[in-house]
């Protein structure tokens, strides 16, 4: 990695041979300036390039499509003021930031970072932790159907992997439009799980369901035992649908779901499922269906019953 930020200002030097700094250059915003900057006290390298740059004792102003790389960070911005010596960055006009040991990508407004204690401050955000996106810079695409995404006024990093979103919303349904969220004044982001207390559920924008405390995993992969989301709805057959799920995560190789529908013109709808998975193709799947049918008016004939499906293999 080294050898590659040495090699590429050579590259452009022998480009330029004249080149000192932005007035140097014909046409300096059509050829960004690349620059490695000699290695903070920690021994980490900074390489930085922009269509303008000025140098300040140690403060680089940076100026026109900029761009930052420092350890496995990424930061670009139209305009960023760079201390070599103590690692501050302050970030103005479209900051990205993607990279980190969490895969994070935020973006927003103005943002400050520390890239030496990956500490921060971010404003008016959207972006995404634990899951990487694709390099697209038109529309944010996920290697997964259930990445973890937020929005937030403030966004404040306290460190690699813990986080705070002030008057935020966390989902893992892609941006910009999901199909639900979850709202909160404070979303508590620690080490892979991301804690509310006093949020609200809206679907399609319209506010649902009341959550005096709920969770959501950074890591989609991850499980975790607990509630699940409630289930709500209609049918001209069943009526008004409410329901509600437990899901337990027993140990790394079984796991178990269990709960309960009401249907206010038919009865109770309880259900259950269990999964096994053992060396090589071991496994086990249950499944419990049923439902405690009284029929529908006038007629009342019982329609209900009661299945159980298992499959296994050793």
């Amino acid at each position: 990695m080294l050898c590659h930020l040495k090699l590429w200002p050579q590259t452009l030097t022998k480009q330029f041979p004249a080149a000192s700094g932005p007035s140097s250059l014909p046409d300096a915003p059509d050829y960004p300036i690349a620059e490695v900057v000699a290695a903070p006290p920690s021994g980490v390298p900074v390489r930085f390039e922009s269509k303008q740059q000025e140098k300040h004792g140690e403060v680089y102003s940076l100026i026109g499509d900029v761009r930052i790389e420092y350890k496995d960070y990424v930061l670009t911005a139209d305009k960023v003021s760079y201390n070599r010596e103590t690692g501050d960055a302050e970030a103005d006009g479209h900051v990205r930031l993607q990279g980190g040991r969490n895969n994070e990508l935020i973006l927003a407004d103005h943002g400050k970072l520390n890239f030496e204690l990956e500490t921060g401050r971010f404003e008016n955000v959207t972006g995404s932790i634990g899951r990487q996106p694709s390099a697209s810079k038109k529309k944010l695409v996920y290697t997964t159907a259930n990445p973890f995404l937020f929005t937030g006024r403030v966004l404040i990093k306290e460190g690699p992997e813990r986080y705070q979103v002030v008057q935020g919303t966390m989902t893992s349904c892609l941006l910009p439009d999901p199909d639900w969220r979850i709202h909160s004044s404070l979303i508590r982001v620690n080490y892979g799980l991301a804690k509310a207390k006093n949020s609200y559920f809206t679907l399609l924008g319209v506010p649902i369901l009341y959550l005096p405390y709920v969770t959501h995993a950074v890591d989609s992969d991850s499980r975790q035992s607990g509630f699940l989301l409630p289930v709500l709805g209609t049918s001209s057959i069943k009526g008004t649908i409410v329901g509600e799920s437990i899901y337990l995560a027993i140990n790394r190789s079984m796991d178990a779901t269990f709960g309960t529908e009401y249907y206010s013109k038919r009865g109770w709808a309880p259900s259950g499922d269990f999964r096994y998975r053992g060396r090589g193709e071991d496994f086990v799947n249950a499944r419990f269906n049923a439902v405690w049918d009284r029929g529908l008016a006038p007629d009342y004939v019982d329609k209900g019953g009661q299945d159980i499906v298992f499959s296994g293999r050793r």
